[in-house]
């Protein structure tokens, strides 16, 4: 219908021989390849699937994901269908993302972002500039930019003057420029305003409105269309047409969109503003150098999580001590800290620590210990500490809770 030629379709199934992973595997290396589209109910093989999806990263083709399970419901579907466990899409997007995965929400999205990857090159960064004819659609697009997280900036004081000396306006201008018709005076008009907009360097993306037409009779429409062709040839960043509503082609309307290669045409503004919003972070995405997350030995607080995990038959609050060895375990940087269980060690740990010091009560109970009064701030000497420890004692006795140190 969009006029995309799909190389491959495969539907895997509930899995039970090959993978999403595999065939990731595969596309990653096949030559004629550009762009790999999943639908995913879960991931049965994580490491097999990062590793897939870096390949592919490697080779420059975005791997573009519709994942089920944003909901309980919707994971439940995902057990039901074929009996696959969906993970949360928080921790899917966290993950795969760096990977160089592009989750979208919808099937729709899907064909948006398809068609912008198809078609334009990468932009460098996350700003948008936009050209409409409808003070209508210009301020649909900045709800919709709003909403998707892009910025809109301001024009260059450059940019500006340019437009409005070609356009014959005397007030600022902004983007989303509003042309209304002076930009659709003449051919020139039309195309230098695109010129003009593409060489500001706040902008990385341009989106102009305009859509495909869908039956002969529009020549000078079809002209201005060719004549942005060619510009966007020879242009380092992104032009994307986007109309005001979704709707299907005609075989007139993918005849002429075969003839125009470098331009990506995106429907209605919100699904073409949230495609820019992803491409814009799978970019930024790119420029992020990642390792692998490799544990080092578990330290004995983390044996003793580990341990606490495998007993349990739900969820179970740690204590912040062990909450803190297995987010060290994971390399990153916490204050310094002893567990202490008798006044003379906390003076002892103090001293290595180095004054002033705060005393925290711990234990697995004691998710909100400044309620209780098991925080201590500002003890500057070995007697605050001493006299620290006996009152946070007291102040869990008073609880009940159990109380590690």
């Amino acid at each position: 219908e969009r006029g995309m030629d799909t190389g491959f379709a495969i539907t895997s199934g509930n899995e039970a021989g090959l993978t999403t992973a595999d065939y990731i595997h595969y596309f990653a290396q096949e030559p004629h390849t550009r762009l790999i589209i999943c639908y995913l109910e879960s991931v049965r093989d994580p490491a097999n699937f990062l590793a897939a999806c870096r390949a592919a990263k490697r080779a420059g083709k975005p791997v573009l994901v519709v994942k089920l399970g944003s909901s309980d419901e919707g994971r439940a579907a995902a057990m039901a269908h074929t009996g696959a466990l969906a993970g949360s899409v928080a921790a899917f997007d966290a993950i795969a993302g760096g990977a160089g995965v592009i989750r979208v929400k919808t099937l729709d999205d899907m064909i948006e972002t398809a068609e912008y990857f198809l078609h334009v090159p990468l932009p460098k960064g996350p700003r948008v500039g936009a050209i409409t004819v409808s003070g209508g659609l210009r301020g649909m697009m900045l709800d919709a930019a709003d909403e998707n997280g892009i910025e809109f900036p301001a024009l260059s004081a450059r940019t500006d003057k340019a437009l409005r000396e070609l356009l014959g306006v005397g007030t600022i201008i902004g983007n989303p420029l509003d042309s209304g018709f002076a930009a659709l005076t003449s051919k020139e008009v039309y195309v230098r305003c695109i010129e003009i907009m593409l060489a500001d360097p706040r902008i990385d993306t341009l989106l102009v409105q305009e859509e495909l037409t869908r039956a002969p009779g529009t020549e000078r429409k079809e002209i201005n269309l060719r004549a942005v062709n060619e510009v966007a040839g020879q242009a380092k960043k992104p032009i994307a047409f986007v109309t005001m509503l979704s709707h299907s082609l005609t075989d007139h309307s993918r005849a002429l969109r075969a003839t125009l290669p470098h331009l990506a045409f995106l429907q209605e503004p919100d699904k073409a503003l949230r495609a820019v919003g992803k491409i814009a972070d799978y970019v930024a995405s790119l420029k992020v150098k990642r390792g692998s997350v490799r544990l080092p030995e578990p330290p004995l607080a983390l044996k003793r999580v580990l341990a606490r995990a495998a007993r349990g038959d739900g969820p179970t609050s740690l204590s912040e001590f062990d909450s803190k060895s297995l987010l060290r375990a994971y390399g990153l940087k916490m204050p310094k800290e002893r567990l202490v269980t008798s006044a003379g060690d906390a003076v002892k740990a103090a001293k290595h620590i180095g004054y002033p010091v705060v005393l925290k009560a711990v234990g697995a109970a004691l998710t909100h210990k400044t309620e209780i009064g098991g925080v201590l701030l500002d003890n500057r000497t070995a007697t605050d500490v001493r006299n620290g420890f006996a009152a946070l004692r007291q102040a869990v006795a008073r609880t009940g809770a159990a109380m590690d140190g």
